[in-house]
């Protein structure tokens, strides 16, 4: 009778196991396998210690699911550390944990703490490169880019948007990387914001200086409204031509100013109110000239070239007060005629 009553004890204790898990009693149940661990073990019965370990893992899975549903996810970690000892090959259990660190980061992610959600999701894709793993941190990114984005930090956006293209698994995620990038460069073309002034400075600095296309693909978006952008003057031009934003500065004025010489004279001094009295200054009459080139963005041929020219400089003084430097320059080429050939380029 021993013996036949032996052979019943594994079904009783896998049947009340099952049971209180069933029924959510996880405690409980750890505790009768737990107990029908050592049974087996008393016994010697190696089959049934592995079965045994199987369900204590099936517990702890179940477990941390219940917690996880009540958002208590630091215990629902502990209880996948204690399935993971119970049976450190089981790649249900690496999934699982992949799987909480991917729920974990979405609750933060709903509350728009995006550091730590990215922090999460990393921690998915260490456990289990999987691409729902790297999808999910994607996403992450994604999300973080669209802060920065509506804060006008697009620079930030697009550095977010690069860790994302980089972990995107498969093609759906992909394409949203994508989408992300094409909505950001169009917000940044359409601000008038810090960011999009020092762009649009820097692109002209590129296009006239360095002869490059701007890297950023956020110039010339607006088809709309065609305006244009000066470099090399101080001077502005009207509101109606010069570009506001990125997007609607589809040509550069690149203006190198150039200033000729057209008389020289050496004028003595007389009293010593500005200069030392029986000395001879030298002087010069000076010419300004702008070289223009017009460069259109996104295309790598000159628009057109025109040479505009100053009005006529000063006669030499003949007063010492009125010596200055010794360099009297005239006026700069008029801005309305500027002005007018820019449109007449672009027509």
């Amino acid at each position: 009778m021993f013996a036949e009553a032996r052979t019943l004890f594994p079904s009783l204790y896998t049947s009340w196991g099952e049971g209180l898990r069933g029924s959510g009693n996880f405690e409980q149940a750890q505790q009768v396998f737990t107990a029908f661990q050592t049974w087996s073990r008393d016994n010697q019965d190696s089959e049934v210690a592995m079965d045994v370990q199987g369900e204590l893992v099936k517990t702890y899975l179940a477990w941390q699911l219940a917690l996880q549903s009540e958002r208590k996810y630091e215990d629902a970690l502990a209880k996948l550390d204690l399935a993971g000892s119970a049976d450190p090959q089981s790649e249900e259990v690496k999934k699982s944990r992949s799987d909480l660190f991917i729920n974990w980061g979405s609750d933060f992610l709903a509350r728009n703490e995006f550091s730590i959600a990215v922090e999460k999701f990393k921690l998915a894709a260490a456990v289990m490169d999987a691409a729902g793993a790297r999808d999910a941190l994607a996403n992450g990114y994604i999300q973080w880019a669209a802060d920065f984005r509506a804060k006008e930090d697009f620079l930030g956006a697009l550095d977010e948007l690069m860790l994302a293209e980089e972990a995107a698994s498969t093609d759906n995620m992909k394409q949203s990387v994508n989408t992300a990038f094409t909505e950001t460069y169009a917000a940044f073309s359409s601000s008038t914001g810090q960011q999009a002034r020092r762009a649009m400075k820097e692109a002209l600095k590129t296009i006239c200086e360095k002869k490059k296309q701007p890297e950023l693909p956020i110039f010339g978006l607006n088809k709309d409204t065609i305006r244009f952008g000066v470099y090399g003057i101080e001077d502005k031009l009207p509101t109606d031509l010069a570009a506001k934003t990125p997007g609607e500065m589809h040509y550069v004025a690149c203006i190198d100013v150039e200033k000729r010489t057209v008389g020289t004279a050496r004028l003595f001094c007389r009293r010593g109110t500005w200069c030392i009295p029986g000395f001879m200054t030298s002087h010069y009459r000076i010419k300004i000239f702008w070289n223009l080139i017009l460069r259109k963005i996104g295309a790598d041929e000159e628009v057109g070239i025109q040479i505009f020219e100053g009005g006529t400089p000063p006669p030499f003084p003949t007063n010492e007060r009125e010596f200055g430097n010794g360099y009297h320059e005239g006026p700069p080429p008029a801005m309305d005629i500027v002005e007018k050939w820019l449109q007449s380029a672009v027509r």
